[in-house]
């Protein structure tokens, strides 16, 4: 369990992680994660939250994302595959190791798709939610290659409408539209054949700027390179 002493202020700035909280417009995938980003930020803000409320974060690895939540509870729990110094319990991917109804929150960001059973977890998920407690979760539709050999799925609208059908006031948001999608994918690709670092860090500064400014206005949305997801129990 996380309960740390320091001001948010301090977390925000100190905490393992601040390259996903603070993403960088050098970064390939800046826009999406910058949108996560948002996405938690206010649902951090709005959630009704005590300093009682519990917070499962499943897949965190160094748990990026505390200090969003570390103003409303410190009782952020945080378990993963693999062993890391921020883990409360290691897990198989697929059971969650704690009893019905033991949570207010769970989280669950970018770490569907590197489950062999995202239907079984999903449903562990559900399991250790408290009635009317909430899930918030993001994966991605378009993406490269990552993580491998760990890196199973994909997911639709349809598709994670399907996983979480059990979900009540379920929110499907589209992280980003078409013209980001694409010019993203081109981010990784330069990413992964392009070598010197200087340059990459220049191209996608300018690149992501141009995201920022003009994709932005596009309307067609059905090819988004990720998905924001809030439901309730």
């Amino acid at each position: 369990m996380t309960d740390q002493t320091a001001s948010v202020e301090e977390l925000m700035e100190t905490w393992p992680g601040k390259d996903r909280r603070i993403p960088r417009k050098t970064e390939p995938a800046y826009l999406t994660l910058k949108k996560i980003v948002v996405f938690l930020e206010n649902i951090a803000a709005t959630l009704p939250l005590t300093p009682q409320s519990l917070l499962l974060d499943v897949g965190c690895w160094e748990k990026p994302y505390f200090p969003f939540f570390a103003a409303k509870t410190r009782n952020y729990f945080g378990v993963d595959v693999q062993p890391g110094p921020y883990l409360d319990a290691l897990i198989d991917g697929e059971t969650l190791p704690f009893s019905d109804e033991a949570f207010d929150v769970v989280l669950n960001t970018q770490v569907l798709e590197h489950t062999r059973n995202p239907q079984r977890l999903t449903e562990e998920m559900y399991r250790v939610l408290k009635k009317d407690g909430w899930i918030i979760l993001s994966a991605p539709f378009v993406w490269e290659i990552h993580n491998y050999p760990h890196d199973y799925w994909r997911f639709s609208e349809q598709g994670i409408q399907e996983l979480m059908n059990r979900f009540q006031n379920l929110t499907i948001e589209p992280c980003g539209n078409s013209a980001q999608c694409l010019l993203q994918a081109f981010n990784l690709f330069i990413d992964r054949t392009v070598r010197p670092l200087w340059f990459k860090r220049h191209f996608f500064q300018v690149i992501n700027s141009i995201i920022e400014r003009w994709a932005v206005r596009s309307t067609d949305r059905l090819l988004p390179p990720n998905y924001l997801v809030l439901g309730q129990k």
